[in-house]
């Protein structure tokens, strides 16, 4: 009789042992696996000048861009960031002398929405202020050549390193600055494409544009074609 009752015993031990164990697997949380981290992409959108690399290191942006140059790049600045560049240049020839006094360069980012996707955008504003003057006359001061524009930055490959914008802008002028001969009569209309290749040794820029002057027969349609290229030879040196 004690045999049978310790069996028993011994029994009903191992069916609640197993039945706790079944219902502990059966309310214990899942196993999540560690997808890990994506990799980084080898050339990211950075910002223009002094930024911090994949390797944690502040280096100096060699993509060559307007301003200075007339070559432009088709990076936009982030969304609510301004950018904006005070220029001067001259030209003292012998019959005509102009004077760019500054030249305010201002650009704001912006992201477009829409159908599901998002479009970096740049909203530019431009104006010159001008002085210029013919033989011995004396200078004539005012607004120059002024422009609006909005580049979309519409392609982004961050893995091989190639970007494209569209660039459209017009370009237009007071009255009274073509009455003293420092601006353009009428309108022009700009339409370029600008695009960038990233490597690991230099970064190469390609425009290309067409320009249609509205408003002023004397002046036709012209194309534009220009190329670019940057390298860093050091962190905070590019040419």
């Amino acid at each position: 009789m004690r045999s049978r009752s310790r069996w028993l015993v011994l029994l009903v031990i191992f069916f609640i042992s197993s039945d706790a164990r079944a219902w502990a697997q059966s309310v214990a949380p899942p196993k999540v696996e560690n997808p890990g981290h994506a990799p980084s992409p080898l050339f990211p959108k950075h910002r223009r000048g002094l930024y911090t690399n994949n390797d944690k290191l502040e280096v100096i942006d060699a993509t060559p861009q307007s301003p200075p140059l007339e070559t432009d790049d088709p990076s936009v600045p982030d969304k609510g960031e301004y950018e904006i560049n005070l220029l001067t240049a001259a030209d003292f020839a012998v019959d005509a002398r102009s004077l760019n006094v500054v030249t305010v360069d201002a650009n704001y980012g912006i992201v477009l929405k829409g159908f599901g996707h998002e479009l970096p955008t740049q909203i530019k504003l431009e104006f010159p202020v001008v002085a210029r003057r013919e033989a011995a006359s004396p200078y004539q001061i005012g607004l120059g050549d002024s422009a609006f524009g909005l580049k979309f930055n519409f392609y982004n490959d961050e893995g091989r390193g190639v970007r494209v914008s569209v660039y459209p802008q017009i370009e237009f002028s007071t009255g009274g600055s073509v009455d003293n001969g420092i601006a353009d009569a009428g309108q022009t209309i700009v339409f370029p494409i600008l695009m960038s290749h990233q490597s690991k040794y230099v970064t190469l820029v390609g425009n290309a544009g067409v320009d249609k002057a509205i408003n002023d027969p004397e002046r036709g349609t012209t194309a534009e074609l220009g190329f670019g290229m940057g390298r860093a030879f050091f962190r905070k040196l590019a040419v």
